[in-house]
């Protein structure tokens, strides 16, 4: 910011024509001289304000002083800080590390897509379904869309298989006995996808062994804010799950907990 400074006949005075009387007391002047040449120094206080770009004048300041002598006007004028204030604030933002409960309590995402892929039709694409379909042939991928807005969230992928008696308007089968595999793809699946083009890996989540009433939490991080992702799940052993997913009560499937 540019420091504006008073100019030289303000802060001297009118009278800073550099020569003035000799003071009484002081005797006579010297020999061939009317009177005696006397230098006076003015000191003029000045504040002014240090301000970056980006930051207000109220949070960085310096004071200091200037002297000129009314002899030399033209002379450059010296400065000394006195006084340095500078203020700054810094935040963080992270995401919390720990799990979403295992409900549809609080914030959720619904599966916008659902993409069923058989190992015995490798090139067939069977399009979107409403079931998820799980067993030894047989895998689905769930697409979920997570808004910007859960910027700085945690997003938990949770697993609800309620017991048939809590079911109003869903069902599902379950046969055999294992868990379900789950991973996290590096591109989210279309009603294109076959066995053959499942999209690559990007992180194996484990096995999750499940059973009838249980309520399951996958994996959490941060919520993949303005983002598309996909998981693909399939079956263990000689388990075989099919089921209408549903939000209804009691909700049943896959959903993304956002907390």
């Amino acid at each position: 910011m540019p420091v504006l400074l008073p100019d030289a006949e303000a802060l001297l005075g009118s009278s800073a024509a550099g020569h003035a009387s000799a003071p009484a007391g002081h005797g006579s002047a010297p020999a061939g001289n009317g009177s005696a040449t006397v230098t006076t120094y003015h000191t003029a206080h000045f504040t002014f304000s240090n301000c970056p770009r980006g930051s207000s004048a109220a949070g960085s300041s310096t004071t200091g002083s200037l002297s000129a002598p009314t002899g030399s006007p033209s002379q450059s004028v010296a400065s000394t800080l006195a006084t340095v204030t500078k203020t700054s604030a810094s935040a963080s933002n992270t995401a919390s590390a720990s799990s979403c409960p295992a409900d549809l309590s609080g914030s959720y995402e619904f599966p916008h897509l659902i993409v069923p892929v058989y190992s015995s039709a490798p090139d067939k694409a069977y399009g979107t379904s409403y079931n998820g379909k799980i067993s030894s042939t047989v895998s689905s991928i769930f697409n979920f869309d997570i808004p910007a807005s859960d910027a700085g969230k945690t997003c938990s992928l949770v697993f609800l298989l309620p017991a048939h008696d809590r079911l109003q308007t869903s069902a599902y089968t379950l046969t055999g006995s294992g868990g379900i595999s789950v991973a996290e793809l590096t591109a989210p699946a279309t009603e294109q996808t076959t066995y053959n083009t499942v999209p690559k890996v990007a992180v194996e989540l484990g096995v999750t062994q499940i059973k009838e009433g249980g309520a399951y939490v996958v994996t959490s991080h941060a919520c993949g804010a303005g983002q598309r992702i996909a998981f693909e799940v399939k079956a263990t052993g000689s388990l075989k799950l099919d089921f209408f997913q549903d939000y209804n009560p009691s909700p049943l499937g896959f959903y993304v907990r956002v907390c």
